[in-house]
């Protein structure tokens, strides 16, 4: 069992993170009624942990930062134009493809969600190696 806490203040979340080396009792454990909070009478349930999140800039639409001076059409990549105007075939800025920028068949995309994923897997086999008494 591992606490969270605020990067920028250090005090601790509302938020305990429990990690299951199997599924099984992982899937029994998000079924179940929860477990007792220490020192009260309140039971919480187990939800899931969030997966990581691709960063997307919606100024430029490129992928990896979220701002940036210029804008640019998430439809044609030009600069300056808007979508809904926008009379121009589709172009991803990232991949060069002919899909929008915000779509998620573009190949960059694809490919930082395959990575952010192998991340979150290790992640938590780290902690798991990290914590052996868990």
């Amino acid at each position: 069992v591992h606490r969270l806490k605020y990067r920028n203040t250090g005090k601790y979340l509302p938020v305990v993170k429990v990690p299951f080396t199997d599924f099984d009792p992982a899937e029994k454990a998000l079924h179940s009624e929860g477990f007792c909070v220490p020192e009260t009478d309140n039971r919480e349930k187990i939800k899931p942990d969030r997966k990581f999140k691709v960063t997307r800039c919606f100024n430029c639409n490129r992928l990896g930062h979220i701002w940036t001076r210029k804008y640019a059409c998430s439809n044609c990549t030009k600069e300056e134009y808007n979508l809904r105007q926008c009379p121009s075939a589709p172009k991803c800025v990232n991949c060069s493809g002919d899909n929008t920028s915000t779509s998620a068949r573009c190949t960059k995309y694809q490919q930082i969600l395959k990575r952010l994923d192998i991340q979150r897997i290790l992640t938590a086999e780290f902690r798991q190696d990290e914590n052996p008494s868990y």
